[in-house]
């Protein structure tokens, strides 16, 4: 896994953090609505595991969010890689 990725996961798993937050849900409830375990969501919140694009699909729909938003402010994290 390149350093651009585990930046990028952190980068994600902040952001999922900062909107539970914001809506007042403890971990265990959003893990639970999520039908995941606590350590998963906290797992992903650390940026410690990948999400897949389907779980952070459900997790932007149980926050009220577009996917897009959790990438919000990760550009500095993009490769030098071209783009296609």
């Amino acid at each position: 896994m390149s350093i651009e990725a585990l930046n990028i996961d952190s980068h994600i798993g902040l952001r999922i953090r900062q909107r539970r937050l914001f809506l007042g849900l403890t971990r265990s409830e959003f893990a639970t609505s999520l039908g995941c375990a606590t350590a998963q969501l906290e797992s992903f919140e650390n940026g410690a595991t990948q999400i897949t694009a389907e779980t952070l699909f459900d997790i932007a729909q149980g926050l009220g969010v577009e996917v897009m938003d959790f990438f919000q402010g990760a550009s500095s994290y993009r490769s030098n890689a071209d783009s296609f």
